[in-house]
């Protein structure tokens, strides 16, 4: 089965409690890049907070307010 995207869970999941990346999660999302998938970071935070690194992880989409919206983030646009 390809998976067209995947929703990861931002605090504890690709974070850690100081807002870093491990490797481990860094290769996990390359490899999913690599492989066509697009990336969606899911989180109860608004837009604003998000942090930067969530943006050159290279997250294609964010999902905030807990699922209330969902942007593109190479575009800024809310697509819903």
């Amino acid at each position: 089965m390809k998976y067209k995207a995947v929703l990861y869970d931002m605090d504890g999941t690709v974070l850690n409690s100081r807002n870093e990346a491990s490797e481990r999660a860094r290769k996990a999302l390359k490899a999913a890049q690599d492989a066509g998938v697009k990336l969606v970071v899911a989180t109860g935070r608004t837009l604003k907070i998000v942090p930067a690194l969530v943006h050159e992880l290279g997250f294609d989409y964010a999902a905030v307010s807990n699922g209330a919206s969902i942007y593109d983030l190479r575009t800024g646009e809310r697509v819903y």
